[in-house]
């Protein structure tokens, strides 16, 4: 096994995608993730973006139509099944009317991303008051109940929103964690893949995956 370091733009290293069995990338922009998984789907990459902000981190993967893998019916006489599934690009995920509480938020960044071309500052009055009328017009928008309003509450949205650009390294551990054990998952077609998302709260310690279509 070789290892080795390039230093190269996206635009460079996309273009190569199909040298790779898989990718995961972190610390992009949404233009820049949205791009690369269109790159690595053209390319029948496996692909994976990861990040963390503050107390809070996330993982998405597309790993393309008719992945198959190999998954343990029954523990007792290790009998080995085979199923398959279908993931989406990041591109159509990002739209799921799904009210899971982190989703929303990183939803909501996408959509701030995609109007002013930068993320919202914690510390900026206006972006504060746009982010999370964006928060509140995507669960109106999915439709969710008065339950599911009161897990993405404002006092969360204010605090995803303080720790944008900063990195706890706990919280960077679990969701590596996480992350390392889909891949080798994924890579070795063996277990049921994540379908197709993860979302860790650092602050109840709470992590939920999602299906995003």
């Amino acid at each position: 096994m070789s290892v080795s370091a390039l230093t190269l733009s996206l635009q460079e290293i996309a273009n190569s995608f199909d040298q790779y069995h898989l990718v995961c990338i972190s610390g992009y922009t949404p233009e820049e993730i949205l791009f690369a998984n269109k790159m690595a789907r053209k390319a029948s990459t496996y692909f994976f973006n990861v990040d963390s902000f503050g107390y809070f981190g996330y993982m998405f993967e597309d790993i393309g139509l008719n992945y198959e893998f190999e998954f343990e019916s029954d523990s007792s006489s290790n009998t080995k099944e085979k199923s398959s599934i279908d993931t989406v690009e990041l591109s159509s995920a990002i739209n799921a009317n799904v009210s899971s509480p982190l989703f929303v938020l990183m939803k909501g960044l996408f959509r701030f991303w995609e109007k002013h071309s930068r993320y919202p500052s914690g510390d900026v009055v206006f972006d504060t008051e746009e982010f999370l009328a964006m928060k509140n017009n995507i669960l109106l928008e999915n439709k969710a109940s008065n339950r599911e309003r009161t897990r993405v509450p404002d006092k969360l949205a204010n605090n995803f929103l303080q720790h944008l650009g900063t990195e706890l390294s706990p919280v960077c551990a679990i969701v590596g964690g996480v992350v390392a054990q889909e891949i080798l998952k994924v890579v070795c077609h063996n277990d049921k893949p994540f379908n197709n998302s993860f979302f860790f709260n650092g602050l109840d310690d709470s992590g939920v995956t999602c299906k995003l279509i």
